[in-house]
């Protein structure tokens, strides 16, 4: 019930109270009525319960008339002014429409705020109908007006540093004022509620939509994680919006806020799906770049794993049938991580396959110069580059052509368990333009391995951020110098996951080549 209807029923009750006491009255012939004819105030009392609650009322008839009146009349009666009867009919009847009107706007209080919990369950219900974002908040916003006697309001977000109207009710609204100096903008800078009236001549009040005219609004402010996002709008409250309409609508922008947070953590999940969707895919495509199955290469062990850091990675490795039982092993890794370098690690890993199967042998010699403009074209621009250790073998005689673009040097295992590392060294493929690279020649001989690890595996750093290290790796295949090379290779990464407790900080790959 709205403050004009109030004063109505106020100026009613007054005037039935007094009809009430004329007939009293003119009935008896004078103002001491008998105290029966007192009950005609229930009438009034009857009228207060309709409009301001039974409670209210009621408490105000036992107040008034069974209780305060007589005592009042009968202390004046002690002093010879008046008698008791009509002293009481007196102090009724001044007392009666005042205490009705507090106990009325007490109770009417009371009562808006019933409704206000019923509003807010109502919303409770709403969040159950799974209803798009911006329908629900107009929802909200058309039983919120109708709560507080409202005639239009609006809700309006910040996405990207631009005011949209997300909801409107009571009229059709369009942005139009820019964020930047419209009432927006001033409310959430002072982030605080915000009302007036007489805005019709109010040169300062620019709201974001237009629309009919606006005589009274108030606005608060709406927030997420304590950032202002947005506001809740009424306009046109007749006799204006008080300090108890504001408290009702910061209540509901409190609720908005829940809706708008709800919809943001459905928003980022549904995002997280769709990117691990993506990054599933991706790692499928990836596992099918690497080797399903090493080949057999007669009077050898081949083995090889790769361990990327995240879902997908850019470390790879490969083994190619050059024919004539010549065959290519390489191990690579790629500069960027995650999505960016498997991406990269596909286009590597293609090029030099494509490479290797169009040109003829003669051009396989020196293959890191031939590769190297081939990267670079391809990769410069976005500044990633790729770096490879590899051998091209001979498998007839055991001869090895190897070489290194930035990556760690190939460890060659002799048969007594002796381990070093190669002297080879170079710029990762496509990071300098016209860079110059040499190739070594090693005869592996029977009981003899060459393994090729990615950075990855020496730079796996434990809790005291030390790092496994090549001499921690070179040691470790000394010992494990007599295993297969499916052991070593399970052996080397197990020994690089523990070390760092399974905390990968990059891509780990190992690759194996033992001759029997």
């Amino acid at each position: 019930m709205n403050r004009a209807h109030r004063q109505r029923d106020v100026i009613s009750i007054s005037l039935l109270l007094l009809a009430i006491t004329i007939v009293m009255y003119l009935g008896e012939g004078r103002w001491a009525a008998a105290p029966a004819l007192r009950y005609l105030y229930l009438i009034p009392i009857a009228h207060a319960a309709m409009g301001f609650g039974v409670m209210g009322s009621m408490a105000v008839a036992i107040l008034a008339d069974l209780l305060f009146a007589p005592l009042v009349a009968t202390s004046l009666a002690k002093y010879g002014m008046l008698g008791a009867p009509t002293i009481e009919i007196i102090v009724t009847l001044v007392l009666m429409p005042v205490l009705a009107y507090f106990a009325g706007s007490g109770w009417g209080r009371l009562s808006r705020q019933r409704e206000l919990y019923q509003f807010l369950s109502r919303m409770g219900d709403l969040f159950g109908r799974s209803l798009p974002r911006d329908q629900l908040l107009g929802e909200i916003l058309q039983q919120g007006g109708t709560l507080i006697d409202a005639q239009a309001g609006e809700i309006i977000l910040l996405e990207q540093g631009q005011a949209r109207i997300a909801a409107s009710w009571g009229f059709e609204a369009q942005a139009t004022a820019a964020y930047q100096t419209s009432l927006a903008a001033y409310i959430l800078k002072r982030n605080e509620p915000w009302s007036a009236t007489s805005l019709e001549n109010n040169s300062d009040f620019q709201r974001v939509g237009f629309g009919q005219r606006i005589d009274a609004a108030l606005a608060v402010p709406l927030r997420l994680e304590g950032k202002p996002i947005g506001l809740l709008a009424f306009y046109n409250r007749l006799g204006g919006f008080s300090k108890q309409e504001q408290a009702t609508v910061e209540a509901m922008g409190s609720k908005v806020e829940v809706v708008l947070e709800n919809f943001r953590q459905i928003e980022e999940r549904s995002e997280r799906a769709r990117l691990q969707r993506e990054f599933d895919l991706a790692a499928e495509v990836q596992q099918r770049f690497l080797p399903q199955q090493l080949p057999a290469i007669s009077g050898y062990e081949i083995a090889g794993f790769t361990q990327p850091a995240r879902e997908v990675g850019g470390d790879f490795f490969n083994v190619i049938d050059l024919a004539d039982d010549r065959w290519y092993l390489g191990v690579g890794d790629v500069s960027g991580k995650g999505v960016v370098g498997a991406f990269f690690m596909a286009i590597a890993m293609s090029v030099i396959d494509l490479y290797l199967h169009d040109s003829p042998p003669s051009n396989q010699l020196g293959l890191a110069n031939r590769l190297n403009p081939l990267f670079y074209r391809r990769m410069a621009q976005q500044k990633i580059n790729t770096g490879l250790a590899y051998a091209m073998l001979d498998a007839k005689t055991g001869q090895l052509q190897l070489g290194n673009a930035g990556l760690i040097s190939p460890l060659h295992v002799r048969k007594d368990g002796q381990c070093e590392y190669l002297d080879l060294s170079g710029f990762p493929l496509g990071a300098v333009a016209n860079a110059q690279y040499t190739e070594a020649a090693l005869e592996l001989q029977p009981g003899e391995s060459l393994i090729f690890v990615s950075d990855g595996v020496v730079e796996a750093a434990n809790s005291e951020r030390e790092l496994f290290g090549l001499n921690r790796l070179r040691n470790l295949i000394s010992m494990l110098s007599q295993r297969s090379a499916a052991q070593l290779v399970s052996e080397i990464m197990s020994a690089a996951n523990h070390w760092s407790d399974g905390q990968y900080q990059d891509d780990m790959t190992v690759v194996v080549l033992r001759r029997n």
